[in-house]
Protein backbone atom coordinates (compact mmCIF):
# COMPACT_ATOMS: atom_id res chain seq x y z
CA UNK A 1 0.00 0.00 0.00
CA UNK A 2 2.72 2.22 0.76
CA UNK A 3 4.57 1.62 -2.56
CA UNK A 4 1.50 2.28 -4.51
CA UNK A 5 0.82 5.70 -2.47
CA UNK A 6 4.56 6.61 -3.24
CA UNK A 7 3.97 6.30 -6.69
CA UNK A 8 0.77 8.07 -6.98
CA UNK A 9 2.29 10.84 -4.84
CA UNK A 10 5.37 11.15 -7.51
CA UNK A 11 3.26 11.02 -10.40
CA UNK A 12 0.53 13.33 -9.38
CA UNK A 13 4.08 15.64 -8.47
CA UNK A 14 4.54 15.35 -12.35
CA UNK A 15 1.14 15.90 -13.69
CA UNK A 16 1.35 19.11 -11.68
CA UNK A 17 4.55 19.67 -13.12
CA UNK A 18 3.11 19.30 -16.66
CA UNK A 19 0.06 21.30 -15.61
CA UNK A 20 2.23 24.26 -14.57
CA UNK A 21 4.32 24.10 -18.08
CA UNK A 22 1.41 23.55 -19.76
CA UNK A 23 1.38 26.63 -21.91
CA UNK A 24 5.27 25.92 -22.94
CA UNK A 25 5.31 22.50 -24.30
CA UNK A 26 2.74 21.32 -27.05
CA UNK A 27 1.68 17.40 -26.87
CA UNK A 28 3.16 14.96 -28.48
CA UNK A 29 0.54 13.04 -31.27
CA UNK A 30 2.69 10.39 -32.52
CA UNK A 31 3.29 9.21 -28.68
CA UNK A 32 1.40 6.39 -27.50
CA UNK A 33 0.28 5.92 -23.74
CA UNK A 34 -0.55 1.86 -22.88
CA UNK A 35 -2.17 1.09 -19.61
CA UNK A 36 -2.73 -2.63 -18.62
CA UNK A 37 -2.58 -3.63 -22.40
CA UNK A 38 -5.35 -0.96 -23.27
CA UNK A 39 -4.10 2.50 -24.98
CA UNK A 40 -5.20 5.79 -23.43
CA UNK A 41 -7.19 8.52 -25.11
CA UNK A 42 -4.79 11.11 -24.14
CA UNK A 43 -2.18 13.79 -25.44
CA UNK A 44 1.16 12.86 -23.83
CA UNK A 45 3.75 15.35 -23.55
CA UNK A 46 7.76 14.61 -23.69
CA UNK A 47 9.15 17.45 -21.52
CA UNK A 48 13.60 16.74 -20.60
CA UNK A 49 13.01 13.26 -21.68
CA UNK A 50 9.92 12.65 -19.22
CA UNK A 51 6.78 11.90 -20.60
CA UNK A 52 3.33 13.63 -19.22
CA UNK A 53 -0.27 12.88 -19.75
CA UNK A 54 -3.40 14.81 -18.11
CA UNK A 55 -4.49 14.02 -15.08
CA UNK A 56 -8.01 13.60 -15.59
CA UNK A 57 -7.50 11.32 -18.23
CA UNK A 58 -4.72 9.18 -16.96
CA UNK A 59 -7.03 8.49 -13.41
CA UNK A 60 -10.78 8.07 -14.87
CA UNK A 61 -9.15 5.29 -17.11
CA UNK A 62 -8.02 3.99 -13.55
CA UNK A 63 -11.44 4.11 -12.44
CA UNK A 64 -10.72 6.92 -10.15
CA UNK A 65 -12.88 10.01 -10.01
CA UNK A 66 -11.57 13.86 -10.48
CA UNK A 67 -13.14 16.82 -9.79
CA UNK A 68 -11.29 20.27 -10.28
CA UNK A 69 -12.00 23.03 -8.30
CA UNK A 70 -10.75 25.95 -10.16
CA UNK A 71 -11.55 28.98 -7.35
CA UNK A 72 -8.72 26.67 -5.17
CA UNK A 73 -7.12 24.99 -8.42
CA UNK A 74 -7.01 21.59 -6.37
CA UNK A 75 -7.71 18.34 -8.26
CA UNK A 76 -9.54 16.16 -6.74
CA UNK A 77 -8.99 12.14 -7.04
CA UNK A 78 -11.19 9.79 -5.19
CA UNK A 79 -9.24 6.42 -5.79
CA UNK A 80 -11.65 3.20 -5.82
CA UNK A 81 -8.97 0.95 -3.81
CA UNK A 82 -11.80 -2.02 -3.67
CA UNK A 83 -12.96 -3.90 -0.89
CA UNK A 84 -10.65 -5.24 2.35
CA UNK A 85 -10.17 -9.24 2.82
CA UNK A 86 -12.50 -9.07 5.50
CA UNK A 87 -15.08 -7.48 3.54
CA UNK A 88 -15.07 -9.90 0.47
CA UNK A 89 -14.91 -12.98 2.95
CA UNK A 90 -18.54 -11.27 4.70
CA UNK A 91 -19.96 -10.55 1.55
CA UNK A 92 -19.15 -14.19 -0.39
CA UNK A 93 -20.61 -15.63 3.21
CA UNK A 94 -23.80 -13.51 3.41
CA UNK A 95 -24.12 -14.42 -0.35
CA UNK A 96 -23.95 -17.92 -0.43
CA UNK A 97 -25.20 -19.14 3.43
CA UNK A 98 -29.00 -19.20 2.02
CA UNK A 99 -28.13 -21.64 -0.13
CA UNK A 100 -26.50 -24.03 2.70
CA UNK A 101 -28.77 -25.96 4.20
CA UNK A 102 -28.75 -28.21 7.68
CA UNK A 103 -29.16 -32.13 7.04
CA UNK A 104 -30.65 -34.28 10.25
CA UNK A 105 -31.87 -37.72 10.29
CA UNK A 106 -32.06 -40.62 12.50
CA UNK A 107 -30.14 -44.06 11.88
CA UNK A 108 -31.93 -46.89 10.17
CA UNK A 109 -32.80 -49.60 12.81
CA UNK A 110 -30.89 -52.28 10.87
CA UNK A 111 -27.97 -50.27 11.49
CA UNK A 112 -28.49 -48.81 14.65
CA UNK A 113 -28.71 -51.91 16.45
CA UNK A 114 -27.05 -51.40 20.28
CA UNK A 115 -26.15 -47.30 20.05
CA UNK A 116 -27.58 -45.39 22.27
CA UNK A 117 -30.49 -42.48 21.29
CA UNK A 118 -28.07 -39.86 21.82
CA UNK A 119 -25.83 -41.79 18.73
CA UNK A 120 -28.72 -42.07 16.61
CA UNK A 121 -28.91 -38.71 15.56
CA UNK A 122 -27.26 -37.87 12.13
CA UNK A 123 -25.87 -34.06 11.89
CA UNK A 124 -24.46 -32.74 8.13
CA UNK A 125 -24.79 -29.94 5.63
CA UNK A 126 -25.83 -29.62 2.01
CA UNK A 127 -25.61 -27.04 -0.35
CA UNK A 128 -28.85 -26.36 -3.10
CA UNK A 129 -27.75 -26.67 -6.72
CA UNK A 130 -31.60 -25.68 -7.91
CA UNK A 131 -33.93 -23.46 -7.63
CA UNK A 132 -36.17 -26.71 -8.08
CA UNK A 133 -35.06 -28.08 -4.53
CA UNK A 134 -31.80 -30.17 -5.79
CA UNK A 135 -29.47 -30.43 -2.84
CA UNK A 136 -25.99 -31.80 -3.23
CA UNK A 137 -24.47 -33.49 0.54
CA UNK A 138 -21.93 -36.35 1.03
CA UNK A 139 -23.53 -40.25 0.49
CA UNK A 140 -21.85 -40.61 4.42
CA UNK A 141 -24.54 -38.22 5.63
CA UNK A 142 -27.72 -39.79 4.13
CA UNK A 143 -26.78 -43.35 3.30
CA UNK A 144 -27.91 -44.82 6.91
CA UNK A 145 -30.38 -42.20 7.67
CA UNK A 146 -34.29 -43.61 7.65
CA UNK A 147 -35.58 -39.92 7.58
CA UNK A 148 -33.73 -36.83 5.79
CA UNK A 149 -35.23 -33.54 7.47
CA UNK A 150 -33.58 -30.23 5.44
CA UNK A 151 -33.16 -27.30 7.57
CA UNK A 152 -33.42 -23.67 4.97
CA UNK A 153 -31.15 -20.99 6.01
CA UNK A 154 -34.65 -19.55 7.27
CA UNK A 155 -35.57 -22.38 9.59
CA UNK A 156 -37.91 -23.92 7.04
CA UNK A 157 -37.66 -27.93 7.87
CA UNK A 158 -38.64 -30.01 4.76
CA UNK A 159 -38.36 -33.67 4.53
CA UNK A 160 -36.19 -35.10 1.64
CA UNK A 161 -35.96 -38.18 -0.41
CA UNK A 162 -32.51 -39.29 -2.36
CA UNK A 163 -32.50 -38.91 -5.81
CA UNK A 164 -28.96 -40.46 -6.19
CA UNK A 165 -25.72 -41.69 -4.69
CA UNK A 166 -22.28 -42.78 -5.20
CA UNK A 167 -20.61 -44.33 -1.95
CA UNK A 168 -17.19 -44.53 -3.74
CA UNK A 169 -17.45 -40.76 -4.60
CA UNK A 170 -19.12 -40.47 -1.29
CA UNK A 171 -21.67 -37.88 -3.20
CA UNK A 172 -25.12 -38.03 -3.05
CA UNK A 173 -28.16 -35.69 -4.80
CA UNK A 174 -31.25 -35.52 -2.39
CA UNK A 175 -34.49 -33.38 -3.14
CA UNK A 176 -37.21 -31.50 -0.89
CA UNK A 177 -40.43 -30.24 -2.51
CA UNK A 178 -39.86 -26.53 -2.78
CA UNK A 179 -39.07 -23.76 -5.88
CA UNK A 180 -37.70 -20.88 -5.73
CA UNK A 181 -34.77 -21.75 -3.85
CA UNK A 182 -31.52 -19.97 -3.80
CA UNK A 183 -28.73 -21.90 -5.13
CA UNK A 184 -25.15 -21.71 -5.60
CA UNK A 185 -22.48 -22.89 -8.66
CA UNK A 186 -20.16 -24.64 -9.35
CA UNK A 187 -16.73 -22.87 -9.97
CA UNK A 188 -14.36 -23.76 -13.04
CA UNK A 189 -11.36 -26.09 -12.31
CA UNK A 190 -9.39 -23.26 -13.95
CA UNK A 191 -10.23 -21.22 -10.51
CA UNK A 192 -9.19 -23.86 -8.03
CA UNK A 193 -6.17 -22.79 -7.58
CA UNK A 194 -3.71 -23.68 -4.51
CA UNK A 195 -3.16 -20.47 -1.86
CA UNK A 196 -6.28 -19.09 -2.82
CA UNK A 197 -9.11 -17.97 -0.24
CA UNK A 198 -11.11 -20.92 0.25
CA UNK A 199 -14.54 -20.78 2.68
CA UNK A 200 -16.38 -24.04 4.65
CA UNK A 201 -19.96 -23.36 5.88
CA UNK A 202 -21.89 -26.12 7.29
CA UNK A 203 -23.35 -27.25 10.73
CA UNK A 204 -20.55 -28.39 12.44
CA UNK A 205 -20.93 -30.34 15.56
CA UNK A 206 -24.33 -29.07 16.75
CA UNK A 207 -27.27 -27.58 14.75
CA UNK A 208 -27.04 -24.62 17.31
CA UNK A 209 -24.29 -24.07 14.73
CA UNK A 210 -26.00 -23.83 11.65
CA UNK A 211 -24.14 -22.29 8.91
CA UNK A 212 -21.06 -21.29 10.53
CA UNK A 213 -18.18 -20.56 8.12
CA UNK A 214 -14.47 -20.79 8.55
CA UNK A 215 -11.45 -19.53 6.32
CA UNK A 216 -8.80 -20.87 4.94
CA UNK A 217 -6.52 -21.55 1.78
CA UNK A 218 -6.28 -24.26 -0.75
CA UNK A 219 -3.42 -26.29 0.58
CA UNK A 220 -2.82 -28.36 -2.24
CA UNK A 221 -4.54 -29.86 -4.92
CA UNK A 222 -4.94 -33.90 -6.44
CA UNK A 223 -4.61 -35.48 -3.04
CA UNK A 224 -5.65 -38.99 -2.45
CA UNK A 225 -5.76 -39.30 1.13
CA UNK A 226 -7.76 -42.16 2.40
CA UNK A 227 -10.33 -41.25 -0.69
CA UNK A 228 -10.94 -43.21 -4.05
CA UNK A 229 -11.13 -40.37 -6.03
CA UNK A 230 -8.71 -36.87 -5.90
CA UNK A 231 -9.73 -34.26 -3.42
CA UNK A 232 -8.68 -31.00 -2.50
CA UNK A 233 -6.72 -30.27 1.04
CA UNK A 234 -7.51 -26.98 2.52
CA UNK A 235 -6.66 -25.37 6.32
CA UNK A 236 -9.98 -24.14 6.38
CA UNK A 237 -11.75 -25.67 9.51
CA UNK A 238 -14.32 -28.92 8.68
CA UNK A 239 -15.30 -30.61 11.69
CA UNK A 240 -18.29 -33.72 12.01
CA UNK A 241 -21.42 -32.15 10.58
CA UNK A 242 -19.77 -29.79 7.87
CA UNK A 243 -19.31 -32.80 5.77
CA UNK A 244 -21.76 -31.99 2.68
CA UNK A 245 -21.57 -28.34 3.22
CA UNK A 246 -19.41 -26.14 0.11
CA UNK A 247 -15.85 -25.26 0.03
CA UNK A 248 -16.37 -21.99 -1.62
CA UNK A 249 -13.71 -19.19 -3.06
CA UNK A 250 -13.80 -15.29 -3.38
CA UNK A 251 -16.83 -15.42 -6.48
CA UNK A 252 -19.11 -17.50 -4.06
CA UNK A 253 -18.89 -20.05 -6.75
CA UNK A 254 -18.18 -23.80 -4.80
CA UNK A 255 -14.94 -25.11 -5.57
CA UNK A 256 -15.91 -28.20 -3.32
CA UNK A 257 -17.92 -30.56 -1.13
CA UNK A 258 -16.35 -30.88 2.20
CA UNK A 259 -16.08 -34.56 3.16
CA UNK A 260 -13.38 -35.43 5.51
CA UNK A 261 -10.42 -34.41 7.99
CA UNK A 262 -7.16 -35.88 9.30
CA UNK A 263 -8.64 -36.51 12.77
CA UNK A 264 -5.37 -37.99 14.66
CA UNK A 265 -3.31 -36.34 17.84
CA UNK A 266 -0.86 -33.79 16.49
CA UNK A 267 -2.68 -32.90 13.52
CA UNK A 268 -4.46 -29.87 12.66
CA UNK A 269 -5.76 -28.52 9.28
CA UNK A 270 -5.82 -30.66 7.01
CA UNK A 271 -8.89 -31.12 5.50
CA UNK A 272 -10.29 -32.25 2.37
CA UNK A 273 -13.13 -31.54 0.00
CA UNK A 274 -14.19 -33.64 -3.64
CA UNK A 275 -13.48 -31.06 -6.02
CA UNK A 276 -16.11 -29.29 -8.58
CA UNK A 277 -15.59 -31.04 -11.14
CA UNK A 278 -15.86 -34.59 -9.59
CA UNK A 279 -19.21 -33.29 -8.52
CA UNK A 280 -19.70 -32.50 -11.87
CA UNK A 281 -18.94 -36.26 -13.19
CA UNK A 282 -21.70 -37.37 -10.43
CA UNK A 283 -24.58 -34.80 -11.72
CA UNK A 284 -23.50 -35.65 -15.75
CA UNK A 285 -24.20 -39.15 -14.76
CA UNK A 286 -27.05 -38.73 -12.58
CA UNK A 287 -28.67 -36.66 -14.83
CA UNK A 288 -27.86 -38.86 -18.28
CA UNK A 289 -28.41 -42.62 -16.59
CA UNK A 290 -29.60 -41.88 -12.97
CA UNK A 291 -26.30 -43.42 -11.84
CA UNK A 292 -22.59 -43.50 -11.93
CA UNK A 293 -22.10 -46.44 -14.80
CA UNK A 294 -18.64 -46.96 -13.66
CA UNK A 295 -16.26 -48.78 -15.87
CA UNK A 296 -14.56 -52.12 -14.22
CA UNK A 297 -11.78 -54.02 -15.76
CA UNK A 298 -12.65 -57.46 -13.45
CA UNK A 299 -9.75 -57.73 -11.70
CA UNK A 300 -8.14 -57.39 -8.21
CA UNK A 301 -5.10 -54.87 -7.58
CA UNK A 302 -1.90 -54.12 -5.51
CA UNK A 303 -0.45 -51.08 -5.13
CA UNK A 304 2.92 -50.38 -4.82
CA UNK A 305 4.52 -48.89 -1.18
CA UNK A 306 5.59 -45.76 -2.73
CA UNK A 307 1.51 -45.04 -4.23
CA UNK A 308 -0.20 -46.00 -0.86
CA UNK A 309 2.52 -43.25 0.58
CA UNK A 310 2.22 -40.72 -2.06
CA UNK A 311 5.64 -40.90 -3.96
CA UNK A 312 5.88 -41.73 -7.71
CA UNK A 313 7.51 -45.07 -8.00
CA UNK A 314 6.57 -45.73 -11.34
CA UNK A 315 5.55 -49.27 -10.44
CA UNK A 316 2.18 -49.19 -11.27
CA UNK A 317 -1.22 -50.99 -10.43
CA UNK A 318 -0.25 -55.15 -10.14
CA UNK A 319 -2.85 -57.10 -11.17
CA UNK A 320 -3.64 -59.43 -7.68
CA UNK A 321 -6.31 -61.49 -9.51
CA UNK A 322 -8.85 -61.67 -12.41
CA UNK A 323 -12.21 -62.82 -13.13
CA UNK A 324 -12.32 -65.52 -15.56
CA UNK A 325 -14.48 -63.69 -17.89
CA UNK A 326 -13.05 -60.30 -16.96
CA UNK A 327 -12.13 -57.52 -19.95
CA UNK A 328 -8.55 -58.48 -18.81
CA UNK A 329 -8.56 -62.33 -19.55
CA UNK A 330 -10.48 -61.35 -23.02
CA UNK A 331 -7.26 -58.97 -23.75
CA UNK A 332 -4.83 -61.68 -23.09
CA UNK A 333 -3.68 -60.64 -20.43
CA UNK A 334 -1.90 -62.36 -17.16
CA UNK A 335 -1.98 -62.18 -13.41
CA UNK A 336 1.21 -60.33 -11.70
CA UNK A 337 0.95 -58.17 -14.71
CA UNK A 338 1.55 -54.15 -14.02
CA UNK A 339 -0.87 -51.31 -15.31
CA UNK A 340 1.65 -48.31 -16.20
CA UNK A 341 -0.64 -46.40 -18.63
CA UNK A 342 -4.42 -46.14 -19.55
CA UNK A 343 -5.05 -43.57 -22.82
CA UNK A 344 -1.05 -42.65 -22.43
CA UNK A 345 -1.98 -41.24 -19.12
CA UNK A 346 0.28 -42.68 -16.21
CA UNK A 347 -1.66 -44.64 -13.46
CA UNK A 348 0.59 -45.14 -10.09
CA UNK A 349 -2.44 -46.55 -7.96
CA UNK A 350 -6.03 -47.22 -7.87
CA UNK A 351 -7.12 -43.05 -7.47
CA UNK A 352 -5.26 -42.70 -11.00
CA UNK A 353 -7.50 -45.66 -12.28
CA UNK A 354 -10.31 -44.37 -11.12
CA UNK A 355 -10.19 -40.40 -12.00
CA UNK A 356 -8.97 -41.84 -15.89
CA UNK A 357 -12.47 -43.81 -15.93
CA UNK A 358 -14.22 -40.97 -15.17
CA UNK A 359 -14.03 -40.24 -18.82
CA UNK A 360 -15.08 -43.53 -19.85
CA UNK A 361 -17.93 -45.73 -20.07
CA UNK A 362 -18.49 -49.85 -19.71
CA UNK A 363 -18.44 -51.09 -23.26
CA UNK A 364 -15.85 -48.38 -24.37
CA UNK A 365 -12.47 -49.45 -25.35
CA UNK A 366 -9.25 -48.35 -24.58
CA UNK A 367 -5.31 -48.62 -24.71
CA UNK A 368 -3.84 -50.17 -21.28
CA UNK A 369 -0.10 -50.08 -20.94
CA UNK A 370 1.12 -52.98 -19.11
CA UNK A 371 4.60 -53.78 -17.92
CA UNK A 372 5.01 -57.53 -17.63
CA UNK A 373 7.04 -59.44 -14.77
CA UNK A 374 10.01 -60.31 -17.11
CA UNK A 375 10.23 -56.37 -17.87
CA UNK A 376 8.43 -56.25 -21.49
CA UNK A 377 6.12 -53.33 -21.58
CA UNK A 378 2.67 -54.40 -24.05
CA UNK A 379 -0.17 -52.31 -25.39
CA UNK A 380 -3.19 -53.78 -25.58
CA UNK A 381 -6.89 -52.30 -26.47
CA UNK A 382 -9.38 -53.73 -23.42
CA UNK A 383 -13.07 -53.51 -23.34
CA UNK A 384 -14.55 -52.00 -19.99
CA UNK A 385 -17.10 -54.16 -18.37
CA UNK A 386 -19.92 -52.84 -15.75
Amino acid sequence: MKRREKFLTVFITAVLCFTICFGLVQADETMHIVLNGEEIDTQPVLINDRTYVPLRSFFEEIGAAVAWDETTSTADIAMNTGSSMEDMVSRVIEEVSPSVVGIIGNLDSAVSSGVDAYNQIVIGSGVIISSGGEILTNAHVVSDLETILVVLSDGTIKQARIKAMDEEIDLALIRIDQIGLPFATLAEEADIAVGKTAIAIGTPVSFSLRNSATCGIVSGLNRSGHNNYRVIQTDAAINGGNSGGPLVNLEGKVMGINSSKYAVEGVEGVCFAIPADTVRYFLDSVNKYGRIRRPSLGASFQESWASVYGMPGGDGLTIKSMEANSPLAAAGVSEGWSIIKIADREVEGLVDMNEIFMDYIPGDTVPITFRQPDGAVVTLDVTLAE
